[in-house]
């Protein structure tokens, strides 16, 4: 890669190797990093902070939200500013193990600048796990932060594993995206 300080960056962020390869060395335009450029056009108005990307399985929804990790707009605050991009998996981690560094994560995750939750809905749901999501959500909804959500369910099935509660906080600060094409794999 020849972008050394943002690949550093990434990799400090948490997000795919692979990914962060292919969104640093010249991502084609899909219809993903499309509806991101399109989300990060609405966060610098204002006017949105989360987006879902959904669809079907090498559709690009990765390596997109990585790409909007790195084209975030700047604000006058901070230049980068807090991301974190975590597998759906490492939030359930955080809910099980670990004392006070599992709540320190779990802080930053509710008030940073950007983040990604990449793959919702492969997830074991449990009540420890609904409750944490839960939270973390209601207060991506009340901060400002950046928020993409990417998930293989659909809105309906979505709305129905997690709740009206959380779907609907989701559809009223943010935009969700349905990714109807083949694979790009292979």
């Amino acid at each position: 890669m020849g972008h050394p300080e943002l690949e550093k960056l990434l990799k400090q962020w948490g997000a795919p190797p692979r990914a962060a390869r292919i969104a640093l060395d010249g991502a084609t335009e899909t219809a993903a990093i499309g509806h991101v450029r399109s989300f990060l056009n609405d966060y610098s108005l204002g006017t949105s902070n989360i987006m879902v990307l959904a669809g079907g399985v090498g559709v690009g929804k990765t390596v997109a939200a990585t790409w909007a990790m790195v084209h975030l707009p700047m604000n006058t605050h901070s230049s980068y500013g807090t991301r974190r991009f975590r597998h759906i998996s490492q939030l359930c981690e955080l809910g099980l193990y670990g004392g006070d560094e599992a709540k320190r994560e779990r802080d930053i995750l509710k008030g940073g600048r950007m983040l990604v939750l990449d793959d919702v809905g492969t997830e074991h749901m449990t009540e420890t796990f609904q409750t944490m999501f839960d939270g973390l959500i209601n207060a991506r909804y009340e901060d400002d932060g950046a928020t993409i959500i990417t998930t293989n369910l659909s809105s309906e099935t979505f709305r129905e594993r997690y709740g009206v509660r959380i779907y609907d906080r989701l559809r009223g600060r943010g935009a969700w995206f349905e990714i109807s094409h083949e694979s790009l794999r292979g």
